[in-house]
């Protein structure tokens, strides 16, 4: 089996004609925001209220074809009610597979603050040298 299902629950679900595989994938782990966007400069994120770290999230694919991302807590590029995850259409209904995983948790752990939902209070930033230099540490 894939690592990507090592430590998750996974929920599946076929549809009555048991062509469709409806499958949730759900991730209980702390996610800590590390880099920030904002402007076209990287950050680092040196303090947030603990309240911005996540304790998880949950992956809708269907025949792993991802359809949506909820996360457990607050996250800035999250829709605040029903806590679905903003990707580009880019990334959806693409294969959910080892690689999409690993942006995904890059993803977790990153503030698009020019396409958020809100700014997080207290939060604190330390601008970077090089987006490439840092984020490929």
């Amino acid at each position: 089996m894939s690592r990507i299902y090592k430590n998750a629950r996974v929920f599946s679900y076929k549809d009555p004609n048991g062509k469709e595989l409806l499958r949730e994938i759900l991730y209980i782990e702390k996610i800590k925001p590390e880099k920030a966007i904002k402007e076209k400069n990287a950050y680092e994120i040196v303090y947030v209220s603990p309240q911005f770290i996540l304790n998880g999230f949950i992956v809708t694919t269907i025949n792993d074809i991802v359809q949506n991302i909820h996360i457990l807590g607050l996250h800035p590029n999250a829709n605040l009610d029903t806590k679905e995850f903003c990707i580009p259409d880019h990334k959806k209904e693409v294969l959910y597979d080892e690689i999409y995983y690993d942006l995904l948790r890059s993803n977790l752990k990153t503030y698009y603050l020019d396409n958020s939902h809100f700014i997080p209070e207290k939060l604190e930033l330390k601008k970077l040298k090089s987006i490439y230099m840092e984020f490929n540490r």
